[in-house]
């Protein structure tokens, strides 16, 4: 009679395991975001440009989040390295994060699965 649940066993394991690795994968999202936030800090002072207004830190995490989801709200990439920076944390976001992602979600498919084969 329990054997009706398997399938509804084999679903709530798949979710949990997705879950966790969901959180291992926005972890390394957010520190990407840090990192590329902290380049372009970096950037604006050893570029030698006049600020005219403080960097503010979550403003700029705010500004890059938007970034990730595919609005440029600086335009004014003037330097080499600017477009530099601009370019990898696009390609580092859209295609390797990704990526990143769906193997993790497929990798917890196939582990659950063949762990619930085994059973």
């Amino acid at each position: 009679m329990l054997g009706i649940f398997s399938y509804f066993r084999f679903q709530l394991e798949m979710l949990r395991n997705t879950a966790i690795d969901i959180i291992k994968f926005l972890f390394l999202l957010i520190l990407m975001v840090i990192i590329f936030t902290l380049l372009q800090k970096i950037s604006q002072t050893t570029a030698g440009k006049k600020v005219t207004k403080s960097f503010n830190f979550i403003e700029s995490i705010g500004s890059n989040y938007e970034l990730l989801l595919g609005d440029n709200v600086t335009t004014n990439h003037q330097t080499a390295n600017d477009w530099l920076i601009f370019i990898v944390f696009t390609v580092m976001i859209n295609l390797i994060l990704l990526n990143l992602l769906i193997s993790v979600v497929f990798n917890t498919f196939d582990r659950i699965q063949h762990s619930m084969e085994s059973l």
